[in-house]
């Protein structure tokens, strides 16, 4: 199994600018799918606050030769808070092995976002395992941003 590990930043409103920031610094590739750019999303996503904002970063990325760092203004229920800002971005190279890893990383733990396709990927999870870790597994396929 190949697996990428990322930082995934959540911010609260301040992802194109933290990213702008990272890139000036780091260089390589970056991207941005704003709200306004994404398909509908449901209210009960847990991110409806961000959900008002059409120019929230839904999903953005810097990708450079050697690292990847994913960022978004899109936070869960509990909302914006130091200590939820900040999760493990898992790029893994097959839906099974997304699936294996998050049955495995949710035992105890809570999955927060069922695996299902994203806008950014063909198939994305999000859990909280029983650590308090948060964990975003994404399977890009067809969508990889490398």
């Amino acid at each position: 199994m190949r697996v990428t590990l990322s930082p995934y930043l959540n911010f609260d409103g301040q992802c194109r600018q933290a990213l702008t920031l990272y890139h000036a610094c780091f260089g390589g590739e970056l991207k941005f799918q704003t709200v306004a750019d994404s398909p509908p999303m449901s209210s009960d996503s847990g991110c409806a606050a961000s959900l008002s904002n059409p120019q929230a970063i839904m999903h953005g990325h810097l990708v450079n030769q050697d690292f990847m760092i994913l960022g978004s203004d899109m936070n869960g229920p509990a909302g914006y808070r130091p200590g939820n800002d900040f999760g493990f971005g898992v790029s893994l190279d097959s839906e099974d092995n997304l699936r294996r890893c998050l049955e495995i990383l949710a035992s105890g733990g809570i999955i927060t976002v069922p695996p299902g396709p994203a806008p950014w990927a063909d198939l994305f999870a999000a859990l909280t395992d029983r650590f308090g870790k948060i964990w975003y597994l994404n399977y890009f396929g067809s969508k990889s941003p490398r």
